[in-house]
């Protein structure tokens, strides 16, 4: 049955034809009802709430969809069905496998999986939080509204997945666990029991974080909501199973019968979906009264459009309106060209003397004319403006002299313009042009700090190393066309699988090889004459990942690289021993063994899809006083895709974990590192794990020479195959940062005939001399620049 079909169907569907039953999460006395009908021989129940509006669907459609993939991730024949759909009202239609009651009967019977799933919910809860916070601190800033956006969203999504779980079976099993109770209990004992056992974890968190409320703790949880308490005060770990005073005193009663595994069970499952229960709960709120309303406020101002306009828009086409949004006309206003050439500065009015105190070098001189008083800021000046004279008058003589652009005689430039202003002179035309700040969501921000990233990382590196490798500089030209192709549908399929940019940003090896295909990226997309439109689409899908991944800043221009929590990072100080100065020459051993590898695998210009640094994560725990924490994963380790020589390498990723004192970490953009201090007697507690299993010190050296060897090994075979396979595993090289978003698209990741023919018998591309190091940079800089029409050619 295809999807369209099944909405006709249901969209013809009146309620009072379907089957009517009542709720069954909740006692039936409630009232509740659900409805279900059977199309092809399937049910189908509408369970939920009218969802109205385009935006909400937009959104929670991929979260109800992706309920299966959660709970029953084997079974992969489940997913390729129609498991959820809207209808024409706005009704969400879940098939049975997806119902409420199903699952209710599915969890009882199945305990184990209930809790995995909570588990999976509480990791995603921790995100919300992470989310909340961290978009707080900017919630307003008219130049994110777009990554807030995508942000909130995807919080948002994570709340609504597994909504059956969630609710309805937590309510049943409250509901079946107090009939258990009565077969044992009276009524008074088993309601008391059961409301002091449900908030009794709630209440101690709020004790022991000196809130003054233990009057307000006795009642109901929206008077704490009301009180302002923080999430972080009822967020902490979940205990599958805490001490209650009543529990001996009830076991006592039950443990003659056959129906202890049945209490315990319940014991340990519901105190989880409590906390995740009211967790959620207090994130809806928050997420959505103080975050997602008045983002949206903002959105509907700067779109001028209602707020019931934005609800029926979906949440593509609002961020699409945004990025499309057409910005003010520039102004141009017209005079004489007096002087040739064409400078851009803020506009400095000049009406009297006093006003000449305040000319900043590079300020565009503007007057009604100019006499040799001026002579001192004229010097200084970036161009001039006049409203009268011609081309032989006071401006035009002395700017010609000066070598900058000079407009003359335009009538009303003094009066237009504005100290302040930024304006374009073009002494050549006799324009004047006022250049609106465009607000492009701080797409020319993100441009100029990444290219800021790799301008400092540039100075760092001498690219004639490269000469003894493929280098993409010589090699991508030739296959710039058909990469920007397959490059665009990627994105477009991406964006029509509705991925947020986290889940896009993680199937990417790590943040540095991210940033390494920017470059590559923009430079083919250069060569390949790509339009602007195109340029910034491929920008714009590695700026929104890396910015939805990073802890820092998106280009390491705070020369840190973080993706991991504070919850995370405490649990790796957990897993560490202690170091001493073998054990720090050991690791240090097997590192350069990993680097080697990694180059040898994956050439000079993608090393990053087997390396990557972490840190520096600094640590308030008293026992590492002070410390920093630095973290190298090694993983992609056998490519047998294309080196078959790979193939009998044991390991898949090794991960280790240092932790210095009085060592100083800094990382750029490319993942180059740099330690200051003594980082062989500076490590003091250190991890070391391969394929998640703990490496014991007596193995390191093992390890070590299995991988220098292989590496010399893969070398050796990759040095004396000749040119021609060389380049062609260059492609597989560059296609295989691809690989998991490719499965996820359902593409093929290997390089396609047409790339492997087009650099078949192709020299190496040889580029102009340069003058010197920082010419060469710059001109790369200029390619790689998403808002330049320039090729390099």
């Amino acid at each position: 049955m295809t999807l369209e079909s099944l909405k006709k169907q249901l969209n013809s569907i009146n309620l009072c034809d379907c089957q009517k039953i009542n709720a069954f999460w909740q006692p039936s006395a409630c009232g509740n009802f659900i409805y279900f009908t059977t199309i092809d021989n399937k049910k189908w129940y509408l369970e939920r709430t009218y969802i109205w509006s385009k935006l909400d669907q937009s959104f929670l459609m991929p979260r109800y969809a992706q309920e299966a993939e959660i709970i029953w991730p084997q079974n992969k024949a489940l997913h390729e069905e129609i498991l959820v759909v809207f209808d024409h009202k706005g009704r969400l239609w879940t098939r049975e496998e997806l119902s409420g009651q199903y699952l209710i009967s599915f969890y009882l019977k199945n305990y184990s999986e209930y809790i995995r799933v909570m588990a999976q919910h509480f990791i995603d809860v921790k995100k919300m939080v992470n989310i909340i916070k961290e978009v707080n601190t900017d919630l307003e800033n008219k130049n994110k509204l777009i990554s807030n956006l995508q942000k909130l969203y995807y919080a948002y999504q994570l709340h609504y997945s597994c909504p059956s779980t969630i609710y309805f079976v937590f309510d049943k099993m409250v509901y079946d666990f107090k009939q258990f109770l009565l077969t044992f209990l009276d009524k008074n004992t088993t309601n008391s029991y059961l409301a002091n056992f449900m908030r009794a974890e709630i209440i101690k968190k709020l004790l022991e974080s000196n809130h003054n409320f233990k009057k307000t703790c006795q009642n109901s949880r929206g008077i704490m909501f009301a009180q302002g308490i923080e999430p972080s005060t009822f967020y902490c770990t979940p205990k599958f199973y805490h001490c209650f005073d009543k529990d001996n005193e009830i076991m006592e009663k039950i443990i003659a019968s056959k129906d202890l595994n049945k209490f315990l069970a319940y014991r340990a499952i519901i105190p989880l979906g409590f906390q995740i229960n009211e967790e959620s709960q207090y994130i809806e709120s928050h997420l959505l009264s103080s975050h997602l309303c008045k983002l949206m406020a903002l959105v509907s101002q700067k779109l001028k459009l209602s707020m019931e306009e934005l609800q029926q828009k979906k949440l593509d086409e609002i961020i699409e309106i945004i990025r499309n949004e057409k910005p003010a006309e520039d102004t141009v206003i017209k005079g004489i060209g007096a002087s040739q050439g064409v400078a851009r500065g803020l506009v400095k009015v000049i009406k009297n003397s006093e006003d000449k105190d305040s000319f900043d070098a590079n300020n565009v001189l503007v007057t009604r004319i100019t006499d040799p008083s001026m002579v001192s800021i004229m010097s200084k000046a970036a161009a001039i403006v006049t409203d009268i004279g011609g081309i032989t008058s006071h401006p035009a003589i002395i700017s010609r002299e000066l070598g900058i652009p000079c407009v003359v005689g335009t009538k009303n430039a003094s009066s237009v313009l504005k100290d302040g202003m930024k304006i374009a002179v073009n002494g050549t035309e006799g324009t004047v042009t006022i250049l609106f700040e465009k607000d492009d969501d701080g797409f020319n921000k993100d441009c100029d700090e990444m290219l800021e990233a790799f301008r400092r990382a540039y100075k760092t590196m001498d690219t004639n190393t490269f000469e003894t490798s493929i280098d993409y500089t010589a090699i991508d030209p030739y296959i710039a066309s058909l990469w920007i192709k397959r490059l665009l549908r990627m994105i477009e399929d991406t964006k029509k699988l509705k991925l947020p940019p986290i889940e896009t940003a993680r199937l990417f090896p790590n943040p540095s090889a991210l940033r390494n295909l920017v470059i590559f990226d923009l430079f083919m997309a250069s060569f390949a004459r790509a339009t602007l439109q195109e340029k910034k689409k491929i920008a714009l899908f590695y700026f929104d990942a890396l910015k939805s991944w990073c802890h820092s800043h998106p280009f390491a221009l705070d020369f840190k690289n973080k993706i991991h929590s504070p919850e995370e990072i405490k649990k790796y100080t957990v897993k560490t021993l202690a170091a001493d100065n073998n054990i720090a020459k050991k690791i240090g051993r097997l590192i350069n063994a990993c680097y080697h590898l990694s180059y040898t695998l994956y050439g000079d210009m993608n090393p990053q899809i087997l390396y990557e640094n972490y840190g520096p994560y600094y640590i308030e725990d008293e026992k590492f006083d002070k410390a920093i924490m630095v973290i190298k994963e090694f993983k992609n380790l056998r490519p047998v895709e294309f080196i078959d020589e790979i193939k009998n390498f044991p390991f898949e990723f090794i991960k280790i974990i240092s932790i210095y004192k009085n060592v100083k970490f800094t990382i750029d953009a490319i993942t180059h590192t740099n330690y200051r201090g003594d980082n062989i007697n500076g490590l003091k507690f250190y991890s070391l794990e391969i394929d998640g299993k703990k490496l014991k010190n007596e193995d390191i050296d093992l390890a070590t020479t299995i991988t220098e060897n292989f590496a010399r090994l893969v070398w050796n075979k990759h040095r004396q195959s000749g040119f021609e396979k060389q380049k062609i595993r260059y492609l597989y090289q560059k296609c295989y940062n691809y690989k998991n978003l490719c499965f996820k698209l359902s593409h093929d990741w290997n390089p396609e005939n047409e790339l492997i023919e087009a650099v078949k018998s192709k020299t190496l591309k040889e580029w102009p001399k340069f003058k010197s190091k920082e010419d060469k940079d710059e001109f790369f800089l200029k390619i790689i620049d998403p808002r330049n029409d320039f090729s390099g050619t």
